[in-house]
């Protein structure tokens, strides 16, 4: 695939008698010009296709040899080798990128079907929360940036069902045009007189996460980074240095410009509850080279750099979604996929011309890193009129975005973008992990994508001004098992009987949306309708046995659907005890990974999360200088880390209908001194802590409670005498110990409406053993 800025990833057949082809990049990027990726048919058997895929972001080189009188073609892909050389010293070693291959039978779709299979395990997962609908203001402001219009905006974007909000260019210090500012990373003060705080909450409190726009390799002359070090960017020894765009690229490459990119970026996500970056670069580089003769290869330096600090961003900060950008798609391939989650394949956002960009990306890259938007821009090469709902079912087609002014929305088209977004919620799930078939080409009179998964099927097609009324699409081959209904016949744009669709008009073009899915698979497609229309889901960690299981228990009994999780995996036995309403998932709640995995597993199986319980704990009953570090370590790991996690994890769901509802499970050992469980202790009282302040922060559309269980049955109490646990229980008021049972009452109640004006408190479940102990 060969292109140019805003025409990126148009196909191309060359044939190949004899000689060579070579296509490649010395900018230092993928660039615009070709994809990394080529595949190889023989006239003899063209069934047979050999694709080959390169994992580099630096320059490049890919070539197909066609050797004389020989029948073979030899295929070869790697860093390109003119920008420099590579010393290694005693000792040191080279990994060379990945060149990855393919050999299927079958046509362009089975080819791209295969990359797509072998993408998914580059991945860090397809779950909804690192594909999140997403607004960005670009477009609405440009370089024209304050906090009242980005909060008017939001406002907006909350209002037609945006996920997050995203402050693209011009938010800091002297960016008032594209020639100042780049390098110099805090809040305008000018426009953002108190930092980017207020507009941050703003945000939040919409119940949108927060992204920002950066572009960490670039600098301006004009800004005070270029002033302090001029000798930071790009500068081939002996050639005079230009701009492009106005700007330098600086060389991350440089072990201080490295350790500077983290340190800023480090510094913004920690400020501020910052859970989406875009990464954007801008130009090319061309002022690549060697500072001296023989130096180092300036590319392989830069690009081993630039993975590095995503890896870092993965690594410190595992909530934030990052969208990888470079002018549009001047930097996709493998590696970048298996370091980001999403990437931005275009500039372009005309919707017939997006139309033919993204039917070439997903002949080698997937729906569920293609993030398109709804703009108002206009098209470029395809000027055939085009609807805002043509608009919106070109966007739905990968991950989907508004870049619009929606402050230039009339109230009309802001009802129909709801409606229109709802729609690809109820869909998404499908779109991202569904086998993608095109069918036809976006400049025939019809063109479709279909997405198919083991029991639903979603159909995208687009009609041209003027085309026939109606237009056949025959079935591609699908997962779903034969004689249901989207194996049988074909499917129309202008009809499917008996399915739900929404069709499109304006100006003669049209824009459908079909799906047809399975009951288990509509209820996991459809993320975002209020409770009162569907079964409440709660997720409850620990729930194996004990206080956990309890509850499980309690809240399938008042109608919940649950998730249970435990490390244990006996977990899924007793998520099948309790029946069709319960799924079991063994997670280590100290994992991060984890957490992705049992709030995606516990949307796909029962829906988005109205309830969390955190019942999980580990524990140690050592003196504090008989205790071990690992010890300590765990205990802080699941316990108090375990809860951030979860709570991480389970907010967007939690705070989005603005009636989410959570419950720590701590212990009576958080208020009191008791011997030998100094971590137990420590760890439980920084849980009342948290407690109190997400309620205060996220109030009110979370509430959150604390339980403090005194000496209830469960397995903490194995290995006591039965004379020591009466000896417990007679030391509450009651008298006696507790069941698990009487426990999960009281969290079930603070999980109900009944409970609707509780919120931070910290409530003790032990019987009245506080009381005795208060007293004595």
């Amino acid at each position: 695939m060969h292109g140019h800025w805003s025409r990126e990833f148009t196909p191309a057949k060359v044939g190949l008698g004899a000689g060579a082809l070579s296509i490649g990049s010395r900018q230092g990027i993928t660039s615009h010009t070709y994809a990394p990726v080529l595949t190889v048919r023989s006239e003899q058997d063209p069934e047979l296709a050999h694709s080959i895929g390169l994992g580099w972001s630096g320059s490049w080189r890919m070539s197909a040899d066609a050797v004389p009188f020989t029948g073979r073609i030899r295929v070869a892909g790697g860093p390109d080798d003119e920008s420099g050389i590579l010393t290694l010293g005693p000792g040191e070693h080279l990994t060379t990128p990945v060149v990855a291959g393919l050999r299927i039978r079958g046509d362009a779709d089975r080819v791209a079907r295969a990359w797509h299979d072998y993408q998914r395990t580059l991945s860090r997962s397809t779950d909804p929360y690192h594909r999140p609908v997403v607004y960005n203001s670009w477009y609405a402001t440009t370089f024209d940036v304050s906090v009242d219009h980005q909060l008017a905006l939001a406002e907006v974007a909350a209002q037609i069902g945006a996920e997050v909000f995203v402050l693209d260019d011009g938010w800091f210090r002297g960016r008032v045009s594209d020639r100042s500012g780049l390098g110099d990373w805090d809040a305008d003060p000018d426009k953002f007189p108190d930092g980017l705080g207020t507009l941050v909450q703003g945000v939040l409190e919409h119940g949108m996460r927060f992204g920002l726009w950066v572009e960490p390799e670039a600098v301006n002359p004009d800004s005070d980074l270029y002033r302090t070090h001029p000798e930071w960017v790009h500068h081939a020894q002996g050639r005079p240095l230009r701009t492009l765009r106005n700007q330098y690229v600086l060389d991350l490459g440089r072990p201080e410009v490295e350790a500077w990119v983290i340190d800023v970026l480090r510094s913004l996500l920690s400020a501020h509850e910052i859970t989406y970056l875009k990464w954007d670069m801008n130009r090319s580089i061309e002022d690549g080279g060697q500072v001296r003769a023989g130096g180092d290869d300036w590319s392989w330096l830069h690009t081993q750099a630039y993975y590095r600090v995503l890896d870092v961003i993965r690594a410190e900060f595992p909530h934030v979604t990052v969208e990888a950008c470079a002018g549009g798609g001047g930097r996709i391939d493998l590696e970048v996929l298996a370091r980001t989650d999403v990437v931005w394949p275009s500039d372009e956002t005309g919707p017939r011309d997006r139309l033919a960009i993204q039917h070439g990306f997903l002949s080698a890259f997937p729906s569920w890193t293609m993030s398109s938007w709804v703009t108002d821009e206009p098209d470029l090469i395809d000027t055939d009129p085009a609807s805002p709902d043509f608009r919106f079912v070109v966007a739905m087609a990968g991950v989907l975005g508004i870049g619009s002014d929606l402050l230039a929305w009339d109230t009309a088209a802001r009802e129909r973008a709801r409606e229109l977004i709802e729609r690809y919620l109820s869909i998404r799930r499908i779109i991202v992990d569904g086998v993608v078939r095109r069918h036809g080409d976006p400049g025939d009179d019809v063109y479709a994508l279909q997405y198919t998964t083991d029991d639903a099927v979603v159909v995208l097609a687009w009609k041209r001004p003027g085309g026939r009324a109606e237009s056949r699409i025959p079935w591609a081959d699908s997962r779903l098992p034969r004689g249901s209904p989207a194996r049988m016949g074909t499917t129309t744009c202008s009809a499917v009987r008996n399915w739900p669709r929404r069709a499109c008009r304006c100006g003669g073009g049209t824009a459908t949306v079909t799906s047809s899915c399975c009951a288990r698979s509509r209820r996991a497609g459809e993320m975002r309708i209020r409770r009162e229309q569907r079964m409440a889901v709660a997720v409850v960690t620990g729930a194996a046995r004990g206080i956990g299981q309890a509850t499980a228990q309690n809240l399938i009994g008042a109608g919940w659907q649950v998730a249970l999780t435990d490390v244990d995996p006996q977990v899924t036995e007793r998520a099948a005890e309790l029946g069709g309403r319960a799924h079991g998932i063994v997670a280590d709640v100290a994992s991060a990974e984890d957490w992705q995995r049992v709030v995606t597993e516990a949307n796909d199986r029962l829906g988005p999360v109205d309830g969390l319980v955190l019942n999980a704990l580990a524990t140690d009953a050592h003196p504090l200088h008989e205790m071990t570090p690992e010890a300590w370590q765990r205990q802080l790991d699941v316990n108090l880390t375990g809860a951030f996690h979860g709570l991480r994890a389970c907010l967007p769901d939690l705070v989005r209908e603005g009636e989410g509802r959570a419950v720590i499970v701590s212990s009576v050992h958080a208020n009191f001194g008791l011997l030998d469980v100094p971590g137990y202790a420590a760890t439980k009282a920084g849980q009342t802590g948290l407690v109190r302040q997400v309620a205060a922060q996220y109030g009110p559309r979370l509430r959150i409670n604390c339980v403090t269980p005194g000496p209830i049955r469960t397995a903490l109490w194995d290995g006591v005498s039965e004379a020591d646990r009466q000896r417990s229980g007679r030391q509450t008021a009651l008298a006696r110990m507790g069941e698990p049972e009487e426990v999960a009452e009281v969290i079930a109640f603070l999980l109900s409406d009944r409970s609707s004006y509780i919120t931070g408190a910290t409530i003790p479940v032990d019987g009245g053993w506080s009381i005795t102990k208060d007293s004595a």
